[in-house]
């Protein structure tokens, strides 16, 4: 079965004036749009729509064995957002996908969650995954700075691990 495409501004023409020649009067339109597709705070408030848009959030942990949690406020329905979960955090803390657990919150204890609406929910969780994973990374640097009495900014995640700026070994 051959695959359906767009004609040409060259066809569309040729179309027109074959219709034209018909009698009707028939035109050429291009429409373009940009959406805001997670319905962003800010891209509301531009227009005068301030307080309008759909959150979410995640909570991450990691436990003394180095697994990673996230939590998550939406369920799991097969489009592949808990692989994304898994991938970002695996990525930020520079560990394995198998170290990475993603847990469905009930509504009772789950960060603000709009769920699943189209691919709105991949750009959203993106962001909220990393952010939680930095703030996490702040607060886990400001401990490993205070254990080895270095400046927080001194302290780097690479590869898993945390360690000191020109330091020769990662503490452990």
């Amino acid at each position: 079965m051959p695959r359906w495409t767009w004609p040409t501004i060259p066809t569309l023409r040729r179309l027109q004036q074959e219709a034209r020649g018909q009698g009707r009067l028939v035109g050429i339109g291009v429409a373009s749009t940009i959406e805001p597709g997670v319905f962003d705070w800010n891209s509301y408030s531009i227009v005068g729509m301030s307080q309008t848009g759909v959150p979410e959030g995640a909570t991450v942990s990691v436990d003394v064995a180095g697994a990673v949690t996230v939590r998550v406020g939406f369920a799991l329905e097969g489009q592949g957002q808990y692989t994304l979960v898994s991938q970002l955090a695996a990525d930020f803390f520079g560990v394995e996908m198998d170290a990475v657990r993603v847990v469905q919150l009930d509504t009772q204890s789950s960060p603000p969650s709009f769920g699943p609406g189209g691919s709105r929910l991949g750009v959203a969780i993106t962001a909220a995954v990393l952010g939680a994973c930095e703030r996490l990374a702040d607060r886990m640097r400001a401990v490993v700075a205070g254990l080895f009495g270095v400046p927080t900014d001194d302290v780097v995640l690479w590869n898993g691990s945390f360690s000191v700026r020109g330091a020769r070994r990662a503490p452990s």
